[in-house]
Parts: C-alpha cells; sequence; structure tokens
C-alpha cells in the first residue's frame, strides 16, 4: 500500500515471540529468546532520516542499518517511528522500517489492560494486561490516530499507540548511559506539604504593584506564591555579575504577607548561550548550577533578605521552543536530567532545606519533535534517572475546555472535550500513574499551573474558551477534587494565575487571569475568596 492509505501496514513474517517465562513486570526490559531475529532496521531500501515527519532531512540511512525505537505518530494519515541510528536521533517512515523480531512493548502506567482488535478499530480478538508479554511488528493509521501492530503469544493484532510504550533494549541502554553516576543518596524530603496547599502564580518580579498583588494573594488565605525569576534579568550584564535589586524586592514583599515561595528559573542570559535561543539551557550546564546556587545562598534558610523555600528547574522541557527550539526526543530529555542533577546538587550544597522541584510538563496533544506528549515524556525522564535528582514532581493542570471531573479516558472518548488525555484537569492521574511504577510513590506533585482560559481571541486557545463564571466554579471544584481525591501524593496547587500589569488582551495568558491587570478582581479570584471564607475550601 503507499502512505497515503488510510491505514498504512507492515506486513512482516510471522516470527512471533514466545511467552516469558513469569511476568515481566509492566515497564521491565523484555528479553529477547535465544533465536530472535535482528532487531529493527532500515529494510530493504535506503530511506531519509528526518528531523520531524516529512521535515529536514538529517542523513540517509543505508539498507539494514540497526533502529532504535522510541515511539511512533500518525501525521496527516501517514505513519512514522521515532528512532536513533547510531548517534542520530530523528524519524523515519514507517513503512521503511524492517521491525524484525519485534521491540518489547509495556503498557501506559495509567492503563492495566488493553484491547487487542483485528484492524485498527476493528473487533476485539485478545487482552493484553500489565502482565503480558508482547511486542510490536509494525505500525500503522486509523482515523488519524497511531496504531501498534503487536504479537503476543499465538495471536497478532492492534492496539492504540497512545497506550504502550517502546521499550526497546537500546533505548533503555541510551538513557541510562547518559544518567549522572553516581547517584547521591536518596535525602530525606526536606519538606512535605499539606495535602493540598493553595497557591497562586504572580506575575510581580520588578513591579511596583508587586506587594499590592501579593496582598491579593494573601487575602485569598493562600500560603504560597509562585514567580517566574528570569536568569537573565540577574546575571545578564555577565557571569558572576548579579543584579539582585527585584528579587530582594519580591522576596521581601512576599516574606511581609506571609507567603512561601516557588521560584521557576529559566530564560538564559546571552552569554551564557551562542546561539541566541529566546529560551533554553546553557552551553555549559554549570552555568545555571552556579546561578540557583548563588540564588539559594541569598534566599536560603535564615536569610535576612527573605527566603525561597523552592525552586522549579526550567518550564516545560518537553516543548521545543522552552527547550533552545531544539528537537524533543528521548535524548533531550535524558539531557534534561543531567541538567536538573546539576541545578539539584548545586542547590543541595547550599542549602538542603530548599525543595527542588522537576520542571512541570505540559500537555500537548501531539508527539513530535516540536512537542512530546507529556506521559511519553516523564517515562523518559525517568528511564534516565529523576528519581535521584528531585524532590517532587512538577505538572501543569490545564484543564482546557472539561469541568475539572472529566477523567483523561472522558476527554479522549468525546471529541467535544478534545478527544485526548491531556485536555483535562485530571491529567495529572495519569502522571501520578507513571510515578508509581516507576518507584516514585513516596514524593508528591506540585501542580506549579492550573486554571481555565476564558480567550475569545487566540485560535490556539478559542476553542476550549469558557466563561469567566465558569473558571471561578471550576478553580473551586479541581480544589475541591484535589482534597477528596489526591490526598496525600498532591503538594501545593498553583492557580494559573495573578496577571502581569503589562498584560493586554492579545496576549493569550491576559485571559487565564482572575484579575484584570489593574488588580480589579474578575469572577474567579470572588469564587475562590468566598470558598475559602465560607470554608467550602477548608
Amino acid at each position: 500500500m503507499t502512505r497515503s492509505a488510510l491505514w498504512i501496514l507492515l506486513l512482516l513474517p510471522l516470527l512471533l515471540l514466545p511467552p516469558l517465562l513469569g511476568s515481566p513486570g509492566p515497564l521491565a526490559l523484555a528479553e529477547a529468546p535465544p533465536n530472535a531475529a535482528a532487531g529493527p532496521a532500515v529494510g530493504a531500501s535506503p530511506t531519509p532520516l528526518y528531523l520531524d515527519p516529512e521535515g529536514q532531512v538529517l542523513a540517509m540511512l543505508e539498507s539494514g542499518t540497526p533502529l532504535t525505537l522510541h515511539t511512533a505518530s500518525c501525521e496527516q494519515n501517514l505513519t512514522w517511528v521515532d528512532v536513533t541510528a547510531g548517534d542520530r536521533t530523528g524519524w523515519v517512515a514507517a513503512d521503511e522500517v524492517d521491525f524484525g523480531a519485534g521491540v518489547p512493548l509495556a503498557l501506559q502506567p495509567w492503563t492495566r489492560s488493553l484491547e487487542v482488535r483485528d484492524q485498527p478499530l476493528g473487533n476485539v480478538q485478545a487482552i493484553v494486561t500489565d502482565r503480558t508479554a508482547f511486542s510490536a511488528i509494525g505500525v500503522g493509521c486509523g482515523e488519524h490516530r497511531t496504531w501498534i501492530r503487536v504479537s503476543l503469544a499465538n495471536v497478532e493484532g492492534w492496539v492504540p499507540g497512545h497506550a504502550v510504550l517502546f521499550r526497546d533494549r537500546g533505548a533503555l541502554a541510551a538513557a541510562r548511559a547518559g544518567t549522572p553516576s553516581p547517584a547521591p543518596p536518596r535525602p530525606a524530603m526536606p519538606y512535605r506539604a499539606n495535602s493540598p496547599e493553595y497557591g497562586m502564580h504572580v506575575f510581580a518580579w520588578g513591579h511596583p504593584q508587586a506587594p499590592a498583588l501579593l496582598g491579593q494573594v494573601r487575602d485569598l488565605h493562600f500560603a504560597w506564591q509562585k514567580s517566574l525569576i528570569r536568569w537573565r534579568d540577574v546575571e545578564g550584564a555577565g557571569k558572576w555579575r548579579y543584579d539582585w535589586s527585584s528579587t530582594d524586592a519580591l522576596i521581601q514583599a512576599s516574606t511581609q504577607h506571609g507567603l512561601k515561595v516557588l521560584a521557576r528559573v529559566d530564560f538564559q542570559p546571552a552569554w551564557a548561550r551562542a546561539d541566541g535561543a529566546d529560551n533554553g539551557p546553557p552551553d555549559d550546564y554549570r552555568h545555571y548550577g552556579d546561578f540557583v546556587q548563588a540564588l539559594v545562598t541569598r534566599y536560603g534558610s535564615g536569610s535576612p533578605h527573605g527566603r525561597i523555600h523552592a525552586i522549579e528547574v526550567w518550564n516545560e522541557p518537553n516543548l521545543s521552543k522552552t527547550w533552545g527550539d531544539q528537537p524533543i526526543n528521548a535524548h533531550q530529555a535524558a539531557d534534561y536530567v543531567r541538567f536538573l542533577s546539576v541545578a539539584y546538587q548545586a542547590v543541595k550544597a547550599v542549602d538542603p532545606s530548599v525543595m527542588v522541584i522537576s520542571a512541570s510538563l505540559t500537555a500537548t496533544g501531539t508527539n513530535t519533535s516540536r512537542a512530546r506528549a507529556d506521559d511519553l515524556y516523564l517515562q523518559w525522564l525517568y528511564d534516565a534517572g529523576l528519581r535521584d535528582y528531585s524532590d517532587a514532581l512538577g505538572a501543569h493542570a490545564p484543564g482546557y475546555k472539561a469541568p475539572p471531573e472529566i477523567s483523561p479516558a472522558e476527554a479522549a472518548r468525546d471529541p467535544y472535550w478534545g478527544g485526548d488525555r491531556s485536555f483535562t484537569f485530571r491529567r495529572v492521574e495519569d502522571l501520578r500513574a507513571v510515578m508509581v511504577r516507576n518507584g516514585d510513590a513516596d514524593k508528591q506533585i506540585w501542580v506549579t499551573e492550573f486554571g481555565w482560559t476564558s480567550d475569545p481571541v487566540n485560535p490556539d486557545y478559542s476553542w476550549c474558551r469558557v466563561t469567566e463564571s465558569q473558571k471561578g466554579d471550576y478553580l473551586v471544584r479541581a480544589l475541591g477534587w484535589a482534597q477528596a481525591r489526591w490526598s496525600p501524593w498532591i503538594g501545593p496547587m498553583m492557580v494559573w494565575t495573578m496577571p502581569d500589569p503589562t498584560w493586554e488582551p492579545h496576549d493569550e495568558k491576559y485571559w487565564w487571569a482572575i484579575a484584570e491587570p489593574d488588580g480589579t478582581p474578575r469572577p474567579a479570584y470572588l469564587a475562590l475568596r468566598e470558598a475559602r471564607q465560607s470554608g467550602v475550601l477548608p
């Protein structure tokens, strides 16, 4: 069939993997039998390796080139496989890949069973569970969704691609090879939040209105404020040349209002990165480590300047635009863990009581080198050693169009809610499942942003807009849901957001805010205040 067919089916030799003895565990690396054929490779003809599906060509791969498979994606009804070939990672057309004996698979941690169909969207012929050994032997598209052709016991069939993980030995070995070594001993958690604690994202840094904005947060009887401290705004003049004046004012005002501080730190100075990207990690990760160490030295325990209680190490690294416009893939995820390890060890060397929060991931609804699915990316982070270099997992929980009670499964089934598991506040539960499956259940999730937008202007967000009254209602119900169902593993939850005083309606962030840029409360602010005063939110 041509690649433009509705379903691209890769017909392979009917070489089946025999059942494994015992259970490999849901994320275990299944072992191939001794007589297995060679692993996945380029098929009979040379094929291009692309930066993104049908994007820039990175290289031509010869027939038989060994491949490490990471994931698959259906783009414009064409199926692509994300692979590593030698020292290059990119995408190849699925019909150019020979899967050999198959690639071991595991279920995503948020599901315990999966239907195997005779064709994409076809009839159910078997069930796989988290104790089933099964392998990928091909990929295809069905109604613009990725499907994986699988082999298990005496059955071949198809499963939805978003519900499985490729557990290729080469991919895991590469991730583990990049893990900082040796990992430090796992310390006692410096802080465990009440479940939940209430907080607010504010944009007060550098603004004379900072005390008033923080006063509005305190008037809600919230305990936390989260602020973006842009690295370039403090150390932009050159290495070791700090301007602490605006940060001093922010932290001191927070102390005066009795608010704990979570600082998100990103946006590198121009001197730290040669390519001029707007927001990306420095060329030398140690520069970032030096900066967060200086930050904690100035605002650590007992500081006369006030205190920063927690640091979020970067923001949304599963997006290319926030990681120096670099491709987002399994190797880049391992790079983030190395970056996080530098920051973690720099902070702990100065003040072990400061919480180090991993960068919150964003829901994408896509799986490309520009924007990776947050659950897949989180698994890649754990493969690379995330567990050893964070005190809590950062997460974003935008509700999009759905009320807070809508489950990821409901959002995926119903196009009205967006048709994807990630387009719901309760996506946090999927991320929690990934944590638990990777042995990280003792940590909390800190929701560093959550909210709803009323945006009628920007097409990327207007599809999911709610009314201002709905926004307030949903925020109150979301906090109530977390308190009733997510304790004890949920930590502080930061409402997105109090506005920057300079925002205007063309800025999409304007429409997430719960107040006007001049501080005038919107209905969502009033709803939160009433819920706190009445005891609806204790």
